[in-house]
């Protein structure tokens, strides 16, 4: 019978098994082979390398064989052929007569494989047998020392997990441990417990010198975790004087920080609307991704890099760089990673407009398999909004609704205005019902989208939008709102027109190539509504044309059933050739493969 199935087999319980193995197994043992099982028994799996370290037998590896040939309850692991495993039961047993046999030398083992796993840079592991051996220093030592490089190679749950065994009070008098902490809670988006591991480190730093280079350089990665958490919020009021002294003294800091720092600075830009200078900085940056251990931060350049293209209709380099993103993730983080997850949300945007509809949602179901929510809102978004709209396309209500509900639920969570007013348009635009709970989310302290900056404007924007498709939602069911409100028509003097109006000529002001086209398209729309078939046709046009030029069927066929119906009418012109209908570079199988 095999012995794990003599033990299962076995009557009387625990305590009769125990005293099979005492008298029958252990008793029976030459010394070499009883000292060598008790001496590997402190870890759950040993390999030949492990076993030898801790028996000092130079032949371990033979001598695990002989074991499992010996049927002593030892054997391989059938996943990995390397390692051996002992029997549960048997290894206990093996622990207490080591214990009895050889006093206090059980922590001097769980010391030794501590230092072993170290060696080999398995943390978790090397900081539990530490624990195990009652060492509480070279637990924190290992685990301040390996914290960085577990979130670098993307285990922040292994590092998080690992620092929950550790009293609190040790941790948090440990500098580098709160940095390792803080890093993983921004990474993860865990606002609150980022600020309170750099609210610590911050207490800390403030006692030591100030122009100590250990301290300069804990202070300008504390100023980067904490601008990080920030645009995670969605704010980016300051950031750049938060991260200016990282990106001065980039020479002397690590790469990670550096790489941060210049994916705000870029993000800050690109909300500022500053298209070339986002990209400018990510050339700048370049370097600093690429010596980062951390995939995440050169993802997040080369899609910062790509969102700038975007915006500037630049499809090619955008698309490039989303690609080149993904690609990287995969390379370098695996293709479960954040990294990966996040690049795919981008990817599949890009990838939708264009019209592949099977390629984007295969994208944007990858990227919402992301756990923790990872960057700036804009992925969030991207994932939950466009996500939506793919779902409802392929005819798949039911998961549409569920996504614009799950980005619903996380704007209140995090309070991500932005956010709640894309879902609410698309909504609107679906011709869904409203809901409760991004209504709740909307900020009173807003300001106008003409004076507000940053992200606050593309907040209010937002909103601006979510207004507008409300109109429209009222206009087309031809009465008053679920939710019970009174529809305003579209002729009066507070008219979707008249906002959309305002709205595309702001757009135009800041020379936002993307934004001045999807506002077209929300013009027209609304002209369309209002029975202005003439100025919807005009302003329709050179959208059309851009979208043709581009590719892109998504963005009219999108826009609504206006839009849809002014298609018509162009397509009807060009057949019939009308000689006061000027429809310059739209091709007219563009138009019939819209149609």
């Amino acid at each position: 019978m095999d012995p794990e199935q003599l033990i299962a087999h076995l009557s009387g319980g625990n305590q009769s098994i125990r005293e099979y193995l005492s008298d029958n197994v252990l008793d029976a043992l030459d010394e070499r082979m009883l000292e060598f099982l008790m001496s590997i028994s402190v870890t759950e799996k040993v390999s030949g390398a492990l076993a030898a370290a801790l028996s000092g037998e130079p032949d371990a590896e033979q001598m695990l064989e002989q074991a499992q040939q010996r049927e002593l309850f030892v054997g391989r692991v059938e996943q990995d052929p390397e390692l051996f495993r002992i029997q549960p039961l048997f290894a206990e047993q093996l622990r207490i007569r080591l214990d009895r046999m050889h006093p206090g030398k059980l922590k001097s083992l769980h010391r030794k494989a501590s230092w072993w796993y170290a060696e080999h840079q398995l943390v978790r592991k090397s900081v539990e047998h530490a624990l195990a051996a009652a060492d509480l220093k070279l637990a924190l030592d290992l685990l301040e020392n390996g914290g960085m490089d577990l979130i670098d190679t993307s285990r922040l749950a292994t590092l998080l997990g690992t620092v929950s065994k550790l009293p609190v009070q040790q941790v948090a008098s440990r500098s580098k441990l709160l940095m390792a902490l803080a890093r993983a809670n921004v990474n993860l988006q865990q606002s609150g417990a980022a600020r309170t591991a750099l609210g610590r480190l911050s207490n800390m730093l403030a006692r030591s010198s100030p122009n100590d280079a250990e301290t300069v350089r804990q202070r300008c990665e504390a100023a980067v975790l904490g601008a990080a958490d920030q645009v995670a919020r969605d704010r980016i009021d300051g950031v750049p004087e938060r991260v200016s002294d990282c990106l001065r003294l980039a020479g002397e800091l690590p790469p990670w920080t550096v790489s941060t720092a210049a994916n705000l600075v870029s993000f800050v830009r690109l909300c500022e609307f500053d298209f070339d200078g986002a990209r400018e900085m990510q050339d700048w940056a370049a370097p600093y991704h690429d010596r980062s251990k951390d995939p995440l931060g050169a993802v997040l350049g080369m899609l910062g890099k790509g969102a700038a293209a975007y915006e500037q209709l630049d499809i090619d380099t955008a698309t490039r760089c989303f690609e080149q993103a993904w690609q990287t993730a995969r390379d370098r983080g695996g293709p479960r990673s954040h990294a990966v997850r996040v690049a795919a949300a981008m990817l599949g945007e890009v990838t939708y407009r264009r019209g592949d509809l099977d390629s984007a949602e295969r994208l944007l179901d990858q990227s919402h398999q992301l756990v923790a929510r990872v960057g700036p809102v804009d992925f969030l978004i991207t994932t939950f909004v466009v996500g939506a709209r793919v779902k409802a396309v392929l005819g798949d209500t039911a998961t549409a609704v569920a996504r614009l509900d799950e980005g619903a639920r996380i704007a209140a969570d995090r309070k991500l205005t932005r956010l709640a007013a894309h879902v609410r348009a698309e909504r609107r635009r679906l011709e869904l019902p409203g809901d409760q709970v991004t209504g709740a989310v909307a900020d009173s302290a807003i300001r106008p989208v003409r004076l507000s900056t940053g992200t606050a404007a593309l907040a209010a924007e937002a909103e601006e939008i979510a207004s507008i498709r409300d109109l429209l939602f009222r206009h087309y069911r031809g009465g008053a709102d679920v939710l019970g409100d009174d529809p305003l028509p579209l002729g009066t003097t507070d008219t979707a027109v008249k906002r959309a109006r305002a709205l595309r000529g702001r757009v135009t002001e800041k020379h936002r190539p993307r934004a001045e086209l999807d506002t077209a398209l929300l013009l027209s729309e609304c002209l369309s509504a209002a029975g202005s078939t003439g100025e919807a046709i005009a302003t329709l046009t050179p959208a059309v044309a851009r979208c043709a030029r581009l590719g892109w069927p998504r963005p009219l066929l999108d826009a609504g059933p206006g839009v849809l119906t002014l298609l018509h009418t162009l397509r009807d012109d060009m057949l019939l050739g009308a000689e006061h209908t000027e429809v310059p570079d739209i091709p007219r199988k563009f138009l019939d493969s819209l149609l």
